[in-house]
């Protein structure tokens, strides 16, 4: 395919508490501003700025490849490993391999987060505020407590994180520490966007409890490796005049966000978090005034790829 060039990879290594993570960084660089990219299982899809092309990375071999679009297409989709595209009526499409056809079974959208006991739905509202509720499967009753806004649960032995973020303003990230649901207040229908449950408290007496409230910080994901939370994110200050963009990989221990290593000299924005059947998980990131990129996380592998924009030369 041409207009696109592979560069090289980059793996940095580094250990922690005799944990080593792997840090692997791969680029490209187009010519058009990307959108909609999405994995499914070794292979990176993305669309041009138009919707009129379609192109496939094989994460193997580094080919790229250009897909038929027999259609215009919206964004794209990884439902059960499988490679959904979408049209502007909102009409999904499925790659046979040689052209996209209509993909006539029912797309079910996957709930915030579940396990055996407990089904979680989250609400965000911006500025305005978000909550998530615990949904008792035998008891069927709902619990609730406030989150501005879900970003991911991540469970170690029998207690929740949740990780809540928004970029408003200043930027602001919480981590939440849930270890019995049924003590939360019990849901209630709000008579306003504005209306919660309260926050949970800080102290460490209480059974459920805010771990990390960062005024300033920005998130990317949390995840769990050898039953040990970490956290991926960039501070946000553009009001200092020696500030520099950098998204960077913590462990969560006790009340602080612990600094490992940086993973990119940009900040990374994500709207979209995706955990598969083999437990990776895949984020989308955007990056200001340039394409975008794909983050993945599994065991302690962690992968950065990034589409960059073609700089174009005045002659």
């Amino acid at each position: 395919m041409k207009n696109i060039l592979l560069l090289s990879a980059l793996v940095i290594s580094f250990n922690l508490d005799a944990q080593t993570f792997n840090i692997i960084k791969d680029s490209i660089e187009v010519n058009d501003y990307t959108r909609s990219l999405c994995k499914v299982e070794n292979s990176i899809y993305f669309l041009d700025s138009r919707g009129d092309n379609a192109y496939k990375i094989d994460l193997t071999t580094k080919a790229i490849d250009t897909l038929n679009c027999n259609i215009e297409l919206d964004y794209l989709i990884n439902y059960n490993n499988t490679l959904i595209a979408y049209n502007y009526k909102n009409k999904p499409y499925y790659y046979t391999g040689t052209k996209f056809e209509r993909y006539n079974k029912k797309i079910k959208q996957k709930p915030f987060f579940e396990d055996k006991q407990y089904l979680v739905e989250t609400l965000c509202n911006g500025e305005w505020g978000g909550e998530a509720w615990f949904t008792d499967k035998r008891t069927k009753k709902k619990y609730a407590c406030e989150a501005t806004c879900p970003f991911i649960i991540n469970k170690i032995n029998n207690t929740y994180y949740l990780t809540t973020s928004l970029l408003h303003l200043t930027a602001f990230t919480a981590i939440l520490e849930i270890n019995d649901p049924s003590s939360l207040p019990l849901y209630q229908k709000r008579r306003n966007i504005s209306e919660h449950p309260d926050r949970l408290p800080i102290s460490p007496d209480s059974p459920n409890r805010t771990v990390i409230d960062s005024v300033g910080f920005m998130t990317m994901t949390s995840f769990v490796y050898n039953e040990e939370l970490y956290h991926i994110g960039s501070k946000v200050d553009y009001l200092s005049p020696n500030y520099t963009e950098a998204t960077n990989l913590y462990k969560v221990t006790k009340n602080e966000l612990v600094l490992i290593e940086k993973i990119a000299n940009f900040n990374m924005m994500t709207d979209e978090i995706i955990i598969t059947e083999s437990g990776e998980q895949t984020c989308y990131f955007s990056k200001e005034l340039d394409n975008g990129g794909i983050l993945w996380i599994k065991d302690n592998n962690i992968h950065v790829f990034s589409l960059n924009k073609k700089k174009e030369h005045l002659n």
